[in-house]
C-alpha cells in the first residue's frame, strides 16, 4: 500500500516538476529556504493538485452525467412525441395534411396558416378566397418556387390540372385585388 502511495505520489510530483515555473520554484526554495519561498512552493502545489482532481472528478462524472443527459432527452421525446394525425388548429387540420409528397418519395411541408408567412392582411384575406386546392398550388408555386410539374406529382395530379387550378386562383385574387381597389 505504501509502496503505491509513495510511486502515486511521485508521479504526480514528477508531472508538478515538468512544468518549468514549478521546477523553478522548487530550485529557489532549495536555494534560499524562506518562507515566502515555502508558501510560493506550496501555493503552486495545491494549484497543480487541485487541477489533477478536478480532471480526474470530471473523467468520472462526465460519462454518467452524459447518460442521464441522454436518458432525459429520450423521456422528454417520449412524452412530448409529435403525432401526425393530431389536430392542429380549430379546423382539424393534421400536420399529415400539410406534407405533400414528392416525386422523390420526400415530403413537403405546406404552411395552412398563411398568416406564418404573409404579413399583409389584405392579401391574406384574398387567399382565403381561394379553394385549399388553389392555395395550396399557388403557395407551393409563388412562395416555395416549384415548378408546375413538381407541384403535379406532389399532390398526384396532373400538370395541366395545376396549371389550370393556378390560373383559376390568380384570376381570383386579380378580381379580388380589382374589386377592392374600386
Amino acid at each position: 500500500m505504501s509502496c503505491n502511495l509513495k510511486k502515486s505520489q511521485s508521479t504526480i510530483f514528477n508531472s508538478f516538476l515538468s512544468e518549468k515555473d514549478n521546477e523553478d520554484a522548487l530550485y529557489e526554495y532549495n536555494q534560499n529556504p524562506s518562507e515566502e519561498n515555502k508558501r510560493n512552493l506550496n501555493k503552486k502545489f495545491k494549484s497543480f493538485y487541485f487541477k489533477i482532481r478536478a480532471i480526474a472528478y470530471f473523467s468520472k462524472a462526465l460519462p454518467y452525467e452524459a447518460r442521464y443527459f441522454d436518458k432525459r432527452i429520450r423521456q422528454h421525446n417520449k412524452r412530448f412525441s409529435i403525432s401526425l394525425d393530431k389536430p392542429i388548429n380549430q379546423e382539424n387540420t393534421t400536420l399529415k395534411d400539410q406534407l405533400v409528397a414528392t416525386n422523390d418519395g420526400s415530403r413537403i411541408y405546406i404552411y395552412e396558416n398563411v398568416h406564418q408567412i404573409i404579413n399583409d392582411s389584405k392579401l391574406e384575406n384574398a387567399l382565403r378566397t381561394l379553394t385549399e386546392k388553389q392555395r395550396k398550388i399557388i403557395l407551393l408555386n409563388v412562395v416555395y418556387k416549384y415548378k408546375d410539374i413538381e407541384i403535379a406529382n406532389a399532390l398526384n395530379i396532373t400538370q395541366q390540372a395545376v396549371s389550370k387550378s393556378k390560373k383559376q386562383g390568380l384570376l381570383k385574387l386579380r378580381r379580388y385585388f380589382n374589386g377592392a381597389d374600386s
